[in-house]
C-alpha cells in the first residue's frame, strides 16, 4: 500500500477537483453525472448507479478505521449512521496520495436539524445516548485504534492559542471583555483540574467528539442520523454531553435552569467537574482561534461577524458564569 501523505496540498485545489472527476470517469462503475465540491476534501457525486459522498483521507489506516467503525455500529444495532462502500472494487479508490472514502448519500429533509428547536435538541440528546449505549459495548475492540479523550489538555492548548491571538483580537473587541473571557477559561480549567477524576470515569464509550448541529442529519423520511466520526475518542460519555450542553446553551439564553430540564444533562448538575466545564468558553475560543489559524490575512467580514456574536451574548454569559460560580461554592 502506498505511503500516506498530507492533504494540505489539496486544500482548496480546483485542479484536484478536476483530476478527481477525470479519475472517477475512468474507474467508477457508473456514469458520472456531476461532481460538486462541498468542502475542499468532501465531494457530492451524482452517478447513474446512485449518489455518494466522497471524503478524502490522508492514509489508508484512517479510511479503514472509519469503514470498520461505522460497519460495527450498524452490526451492533445503531442504524442511525451512514455506511462506507466500495462500488465495483475491493481495493479503496486512490488518487494523488489521497484515499477516497465512498459514503452512502442520505437524502436530507427540507427542514434541517436545528438547535433552535427544542424537539431537535431532545432528539439529538436521545440519539447521542443511544450511540453511547452501543459504543460502550464495543469500546474494548477499538482501544488500540482510537485515542483517549484528553479534554483538559485540549482546552488548555485552546486557551494558549487564544492568549497568543488576543492582542490582535483586542483591536476589534474591547480588551477588558477579552480579559474576562480569558478569566472564564482559567476559572473553568482550574476547577476541572481539581475534579480531574470526573473526566476519566470508569464507564467508557467511543465518543463522537463533534456534536455540532450539522453532524445531526434529518433524512427525507424524518429519521435523524449522526454523521462525521473523524474526531472519535475513548472516554466517559459526559464529555460528549458537555460539548452538547455548550452547543445548545446559546439557544437557551445561557440559562442553567433550562439546561437542567434535559434528562441526560440534569444527572450531572450536582457534579462540580461538570459545572466547571460548562463555564469554559469553548465556542468563543475555538472560533476566534479559527479566524487567525492560517498565515493568510483574515477576512474582515468574518471578524466583524465574530465580534458581533461575542458582544451580543457577553452579558448573558457573564451572568451564567456568575451563577456557576455560586453553584460550585455552595455545592
Amino acid at each position: 500500500m502506498k505511503a500516506p501523505i498530507s492533504l494540505k496540498n489539496h486544500q482548496g485545489d480546483d485542479n484536484f477537483h478536476y483530476r478527481l472527476l477525470s479519475y472517477l470517469k475512468k474507474v467508477f462503475p457508473g456514469n458520472i453525472i456531476k461532481l460538486d465540491m462541498i468542502r475542499p476534501t468532501v465531494f457530492l457525486l451524482n452517478s447513474s448507479i446512485g449518489d455518494y459522498i466522497i471524503k478524502c483521507y490522508s492514509s489508508y489506516n484512517r479510511l479503514k478505521l472509519q469503514e470498520a467503525f461505522t460497519a460495527t455500529l450498524k452490526k451492533e444495532g445503531f442504524t442511525s449512521a451512514y455506511s462506507y462502500l466500495r462500488p465495483g472494487r475491493r481495493e479503496p479508490y486512490y488518487l494523488d496520495g489521497v484515499y477516497l472514502g465512498i459514503i452512502e448519500f442520505i437524502l436530507p429533509h427540507l427542514h434541517s436539524f436545528s438547535y433552535h428547536l427544542d424537539t431537535d435538541r431532545l432528539a439529538g440528546l436521545n440519539l447521542l445516548q443511544n450511540y453511547h449505549s452501543v459504543t460502550e459495548k464495543i469500546v474494548q475492540r477499538y482501544k488500540t485504534l482510537i485515542p483517549p479523550a484528553r479534554l483538559i489538555e485540549k482546552w488548555e492548548q485552546r486557551q494558549d492559542r487564544f492568549e497568543a491571538n488576543k492582542p490582535v483580537i483586542s483591536y476589534f473587541v474591547n480588551s477588558e471583555m477579552m480579559d474576562e473571557i480569558s478569566g472564564w477559561a482559567s476559572f473553568a480549567l482550574e476547577g476541572m483540574r481539581r475534579c480531574e477524576g470526573f473526566f476519566t470515569g470508569e464507564v467508557e464509550a467511543i465518543l463522537h467528539g463533534d456534536v455540532a448541529h450539522h453532524n445531526f442529519l434529518r433524512a427525507w423520511n424524518g429519521k435523524i442520523y449522526l454523521i462525521d466520526f473523524d474526531l472519535i475518542s475513548i472516554g466517559p460519555p459526559v464529555i460528549d454531553y458537555l460539548q452538547y450542553g455548550n452547543r445548545i446553551l446559546p439557544f437557551l439564553n445561557w440559562s442553567i435552569n433550562e439546561l437542567a430540564k434535559y434528562r441526560q444533562l440534569s444527572a450531572f448538575m450536582n457534579e462540580k467537574g461538570f459545572l466547571f466545564a460548562l463555564a469554559y468558553p469553548a465556542d468563543l475560543l475555538r472560533e476566534w482561534n479559527r479566524i487567525f489559524k492560517n498565515e493568510d490575512e483574515p477576512d474582515i467580514n468574518t471578524i466583524m461577524q465574530m465580534k458581533k456574536w461575542t458582544e451580543r451574548q457577553f452579558f448573558a454569559r457573564h451572568q451564567f458564569i456568575k451563577k456557576i460560580g455560586n453553584m460550585v461554592k455552595s455545592g
